[in-house]
């Protein structure tokens, strides 16, 4: 059902699809509201819409002038402030660290960062704290404070009224950084534009290109961290580009998919274009303490791995979707293989 003002913002709530233990990735599902009494009504009764005349197909409706000064304004009619596309909201959101701004609004601005139910809606967030927790913030800091991720979730409910309310909840421990395959932060991403730009600076909402379909596909979300336990792993080619990456990052090979610690000098990995070429360059790095590390999802038009590609210093690898998902996959096989 379309929410009357949800649907009027142009917003298509998606359910942001997150596959196989709650891949945050997305796909997007309209709801309306066609309530007999709903605000939207009342407001165009109170303005002299009277709607068409009875068994009126094809006819005009019938609209009787009104008093300017009584006709109804903006305000006048509810609407719920999360999500008022004129209003730039960022505050501190109940049930999350108080001294923590929240923009609200970069969230229920997209709908595939965010999911509906009934008139509710929920997007996720992560805050980074030091490990004794004495500060908190939206971005990670590039020290050696001993930075942890908290994932939230935040919830508005009741997005038909004036009266919506929001407050989010911890969905999980603080973890020093999950175990994601990411990238060096001066990894230049081919954008949609075909410029390059580091990935330490790439947004949410920013447009990349798939190197394999050459589609522009939005940045639908941004994770970084440290990476001090383990060495980065440089994967390509001897005569040609090479990217830094974490130990699970995912590529693509004849063989399906693989992490960047199970490739060998005999697999071939997928280029631009939908080639494959076999990878002869795969160096291990000693780790360093203060090593960070970044990577994005993107919004692929459905949840194939070669939908979730991205072009990182010429070399074809997956992105955050895909890593979690062939994570998933691999949690799950081993799940299965515990219970025979």
């Amino acid at each position: 059902m379309r929410n009357k003002y949800l649907g009027s913002l142009g917003l298509s709530l998606g359910t942001t699809g997150v596959i196989l233990g709650a891949l945050i990735t997305t796909s997007a599902c309209k709801f309306t509201t066609d309530a007999p009494d709903s605000g939207a009504k009342r407001a165009l009764e109170a303005a002299g819409f009277n709607g068409a005349p009875e068994g009126g197909k094809g006819e005009e409706p019938t609209v009787t002038p009104v008093d300017p000064g009584k006709a109804p304004t903006p305000e006048s009619v509810a609407r719920c402030r999360f999500i008022d596309p004129s209003k730039k909201i960022t505050e501190v959101i109940p049930g999350s660290p108080a001294e923590v701004p929240i923009p609200i609004s970069t969230y229920t601005g997209d709908p595939k960062l965010i999911t509906t139910s009934g008139t509710n809606v929920s997007f996720n967030y992560e805050i980074f704290q030091r490990g004794n927790g004495t500060e908190k913030r939206l971005t990670w800091v590039n020290d050696t404070g001993g930075w942890m991720v908290v994932p939230y979730t935040a919830t508005i409910k009741g997005t038909d009224s004036e009266s919506c309310t929001i407050s989010a909840v911890a969905t999980a421990a603080p973890k020093v950084r999950t175990m994601r395959g990411c990238f060096a932060p001066e990894t230049l991403i081919t954008m949609a534009d075909g410029s390059r730009k580091p990935i330490a600076d790439i947004k949410i909402n920013d447009a990349v290109r798939n190197p394999l379909n050459g589609t522009a596909n939005l940045v639908s979300r941004v994770t970084r961290g440290p990476e001090a336990s383990k060495g980065m792993i440089e994967v390509g080619f001897a005569d040609g580009p090479m990217v830094v990456v974490t130990t699970k990052h995912p590529f693509i090979t004849r063989a399906g998919l693989k992490q960047a610690d199970e490739l060998s000098k005999t697999d071939e990995i997928i280029v631009k274009g939908g080639a494959f070429r076999k990878v002869d360059r795969i160096v291990k790095r000693a780790a360093k303490k203060d090593q960070q590390v970044v990577n994005i999802a993107i919004a692929g038009p459905n949840f194939e791995a070669s939908s979730h590609m991205l072009e990182a210093d010429g070399v074809v690898a997956g992105d955050l979707f895909i890593q979690e998902k062939l994570e998933n996959e691999k949690n799950l096989k081993k799940g299965l293989a515990t219970t025979k």
